[in-house]
């Protein structure tokens, strides 16, 4: 009973209680490979990730088949960015339950991180073949139709989790950035609209619709969503730099200097708050400028080993110029 009343509040977000519960579930049991798991997953939520990671491997330890452990662990090796490791996790989740969906869409997840999109699509086409009610799937599967700019597409896999689940506010928000990508202004701007009557603290959709504002010229109302998308969630990417570059386009100059401190000293950090292009009409300073593009550029275009490593050619008399594209 503490074991499956821990696993629902688990289900509702309510992961302090749930937290409460596994520990009852396992001072009855202490080899309770579930409690230990479910407990894991609580963690993972409550970005907990060293913890959540003692948890899985202790379920593990009793009950080295539990698939669902193997894929929860590879949830959080993921949220550390150790994706090769979560991906092994997926992989053994899956050699011993195929049929498993949640482990074909979480690794869809990190192969999407990865920028291996192909991949990814496959995985989800999978997961849906064995789910196919698996509203979070579609999702996903959308959003990497959208990277690859094939936006029909993603609205169509939009369309097919809303139907699932009407009140999914970032399904709505994403579906509002590929009418956004395809132009359709007004209808992107409903899609945000939408989602932040069922979210209203959902960061990304005032940010989301604060760029379409931008696009439409309407500078002070982008202001104000970036500014309100902040208070929510301070670290978005990338939006302190078009909330300045946007300031400029409206004539706002109150505290530029001092905006102009915290940027550089985020850049410094390595954080993605501006993007280069940006940073070049706003300073001049050169290592700042190939700091913010490098931190770009690592974002945007990892490296992919998919060619294999370049092989290094001996010296020879006659020197040769390769070009690079």
């Amino acid at each position: 009973a503490a074991l499956n009343k821990g696993a629902t509040l688990k289900e509702l977000k309510r992961y302090e209680e749930a937290i409460v519960f596994a520990d009852q579930a396992l001072v009855i049991n202490p080899n309770l490979a579930e409690a230990w798991s479910n407990k894991g997953v609580a963690l993972n939520e409550l970005k907990r990730y060293d913890e959540a990671l003692a948890h899985y491997d202790k379920a593990l330890s009793l009950k080295p088949d539990y698939h669902k452990a193997w894929a929860n662990k590879g949830v959080t090796l993921h949220e550390l960015k150790r994706y090769d490791e979560a991906i092994a996790h997926y992989d053994q989740a899956l050699s011993i339950n195929s049929e498993y969906a949640e482990g074909w869409s979480n690794k869809g997840v990190t192969l999407n991180e990865l920028k291996r999109y192909e991949e990814a699509i496959t995985h989800y086409d999978k997961a849906l073949s064995l789910k196919s009610d698996y509203v979070v799937a579609y999702s996903n599967k959308g959003n990497v139709l959208h990277e690859l700019k094939r936006y029909e597409e993603a609205i169509a896999q939009f369309d097919n989790a809303l139907s699932l689940k009407p009140d999914y506010a970032e399904v709505w928000s994403n579906k509002g950035n590929s009418f956004y990508k395809l132009k359709r202004y007004e209808e992107a701007i409903a899609h945000y609209d939408r989602t932040l009557s069922l979210k209203f603290d959902y960061a990304e959709g005032w940010s989301n619709k604060g760029y379409v504002l931008h696009e439409l010229a309407r500078y002070d109302e982008a202001i104000a969503h970036f500014d309100k998308a902040l208070s929510l969630k301070p670290d978005i990417d990338w939006i302190n730099g078009d909330l300045l570059f946007t300031k400029m386009k409206s004539g706002s100059w109150s505290d530029l200097s001092g905006s102009l401190e915290e940027i550089s000293k985020r850049v410094l950090l390595g954080e993605k708050v501006i993007q280069p292009f940006l940073l070049l009409s706003l300073l001049d300073d050169a290592s700042l400028h190939k700091q913010a593009s490098e931190i770009f550029a690592r974002n945007k275009y990892p490296e992919n080993p998919i060619l294999g490593p370049i092989p290094k050619h001996p010296k020879k008399e006659k020197i040769r110029i390769g070009y690079f594209s």
